[in-house]
């Protein structure tokens, strides 16, 4: 029996112990979806050569934002997210600068190139800088020392570096990314550098860390130890993650899943990953786990829960968002279920209390709305 499966059935066994509780009344939660529509893939020349034609082979990923109230529907080509109580624009921008030296032994150039990720209001305006990996905070390999280890007069540049990014998923106020550091030193043919995993919370003044539960950690490297002794391949991998970085969230059944990062220990600048997952997880948020045991209890003879994709359940929990066969559904609790569209890769929700919004921010929300339709 898959391990989805056993998580669903421990949801029902234990919504099974409680008493039923009334239908609740229509929602005033809003929510935002995020659907990645296509992942990145990483070629580490084309990253490297933003000139060059090999740039096509580097693709973002793309994404599509769904907004609801469960009665209209508007969607985004992008991310809109919601920032430190505000809506934004998630977009990334990029920095190229060019360092020149003069060195005794000749001229020394250096490119860097640094992916950025931004936040705009949804009326306009500025884009406001939010995070940048931290990885690419080191990127000062530029130095005349290194000179004398190949001819710099042969390359236009001689040494280039670039650190990219792809978001992964956004649940609640925390965002998961995916980081890829390179550099082509003088003299080096290859590229070397690191891949980054991060959880970071979304903040009034930007992205900070997301500090892992230590109960988590401590059942990551239990799942690992347990797993090496096993597996051949994990045997070449050590755990490198850690309390405030090195695993991304992902939306899984009923909750979260971890994905931890495990480094090549024979290379540190491999970026191939060994993933650890973890699918039972609850730590990160325990409201969120007994508003749904008692949702599915309320619910459990009207939907066949283990055919369910994701699920998420309001806060005041009278509604549920939920994937099935590539749809995304809106579900009432007073049985009404109206459907949201397509998604590819449900990555994703944030929910909106509508009470607390502006009057500016809800007329914006409002244009261009579809009528959701009924199921």
């Amino acid at each position: 029996m898959s391990v989805e499966w056993q998580f669903l059935r421990r949801l029902l066994a234990v919504a099974n112990t409680k008493a039923p509780g009334p239908l609740a009344q229509r929602s005033h939660w809003q929510v935002l979806a995020f659907d990645m529509r296509q992942e990145q893939r990483s070629d580490r020349e084309a990253l490297l050569e933003p000139t060059s034609d090999q740039l096509s082979k580097f693709s973002r990923s793309e994404w599509r934002t769904i907004w609801s109230d469960g009665r209209d529907i508007r969607a985004f080509d992008g991310l809109v997210a919601r920032v430190g109580g505000q809506l934004q624009r998630l977009q990334t921008q990029v920095i190229t600068k060019t360092k020149a030296h003069r060195c005794a032994e000749g001229n020394l150039c250096c490119r860097y190139r640094v992916d950025v990720l931004v936040g705009q209001s949804i009326y306009g305006g500025r884009p406001r800088f939010l995070w940048r990996s931290p990885e690419s905070r080191h990127l000062d390999f530029c130095r005349c020392a290194a000179l004398p280890e190949a001819d710099a007069q042969t390359r236009k540049i001689d040494a280039e570096e670039a650190s990219s990014f792809s978001i992964q998923s956004i649940v609640d106020d925390k965002i998961s990314i995916d980081t890829l550091t390179d550099e082509y030193d003088i003299g080096r043919g290859t590229p070397h550098g690191g891949r980054v995993w991060q959880t970071l919370k979304m903040t009034q003044r930007g992205l900070r860390n997301c500090r892992m539960p230590r109960r988590l950690l401590a059942k990551a490297d239990a799942a690992f130890a347990r797993l090496a002794q096993c597996d051949q391949v994990a045997q070449d991998y050590d755990p490198s993650y850690f309390e405030s970085g090195g695993y991304l969230l992902i939306p899984h059944k009923g909750g979260i899943a971890v994905d931890f990062q495990c480094g090549y220990h024979f290379d540190p600048y491999d970026t191939t990953l060994y993933r650890l997952r973890l699918e039972d997880s609850t730590e990160f948020n325990q409201d969120s786990v007994r508003r749904k045991l008692d949702f599915v209890h309320r619910n459990q003879t009207l939907f066949p829960w283990t055919e369910i994709d994701v699920f998420t359940v309001a806060p005041d929990g009278t509604s549920m968002l939920y994937s099935r066969d590539s749809q995304l559904f809106w579900y009432q609790a007073n049985g009404e279920t109206v459907a949201l569209g397509e998604v590819r890769n449900f990555r994703g929700w944030q929910w909106i209390d509508s009470t607390t919004q502006s009057t500016t921010e809800l007329r914006w929300l409002m244009q261009d709305t579809q009528t959701a339709q009924a199921c």
